[in-house]
């Protein structure tokens, strides 16, 4: 408190995820390593969650 002459500092932090690819392949009409790479996020969101 500023009562006694001292102050306090309080920080955070907050993570963003990109969810590009985590849309469904069959909608996206993705292919070849476009549809790799979706699945490689889509695994790596379900690790997360």
């Amino acid at each position: 408190s500023m009562a006694d002459g001292l102050s306090s500092l309080r920080t955070s932090r907050i993570n963003l995820v990109d969810l590009a690819g985590s849309e469904r392949q069959k909608l996206t009409g993705a292919a070849g390593e476009r549809l790799k790479e979706a699945g490689n996020i889509n695994r790596s969101l379900s690790q997360l969650g």
